[in-house]
């Protein structure tokens, strides 16, 4: 018997909610599983986030999301970022991940974000040259990152395939 593997595309929704857009939220992300809605072939997850805090630290702001971390990338700006584990359902592969915000709003100000540094073991310390920020990055005109999603990596366990996600709140 030939078994056929069914293509699943993922939309992810986010929505920034308190007062910032005059809707309420239900919940932070990280606080409450996100609501699923699955049809034939699409799965949806809406995730909730709260509203950016910034807090200056010296001479650079840290954005902070409630129920998000610092994504570390070596040169890049830390920013708020959200890991999620995604179960894929039984038969079904993931084709297309896609990540669309349910509203967008420019924070007010001009922030200067530090940036990630490369990781080192303890035992062996730090480099000997701090890590520069990277100017392909803080050069841009545009917004980093590019895209609001990075799949990490999708993983088996006990049998059952688990998409890795990190979200990206800002940009």
């Amino acid at each position: 018997m030939k078994t056929t593997t069914m293509l699943l595309q993922i939309a992810l929704g986010i929505t920034f909610g308190l007062t910032v857009f005059g809707i309420g939220t239900p919940s932070a992300a990280g606080h409450e599983k996100p609501h699923v809605t699955l049809s034939d072939d699409v799965m949806v997850l809406d995730y909730h986030f709260g509203k950016p805090e910034i807090i200056r630290k010296g001479d650079f702001d840290q954005v902070s999301i409630s129920g998000s971390k610092r994504y570390n990338k070596a040169g890049a700006p830390l920013i708020p970022v959200k890991g999620v584990q995604i179960l894929v359902p039984a038969g079904m592969r993931i084709e297309k991940i896609s990540c669309t915000p349910l509203g967008t709003f420019l924070l007010p100000g001009i922030y200067k974000l530090e940036h990630g540094t490369e990781q080192f073991f303890k035992s062996i310390g730090p480099p000997d040259t701090p890590t520069p920020p990277d100017p392909e990055i803080y050069t841009l005109t545009g917004f980093w990152p590019f895209e609001r999603h990075e799949l990490v990596t999708v993983q088996t366990d006990r049998g059952f395939e688990v998409a890795h996600v990190n979200f990206f709140p800002l940009q």
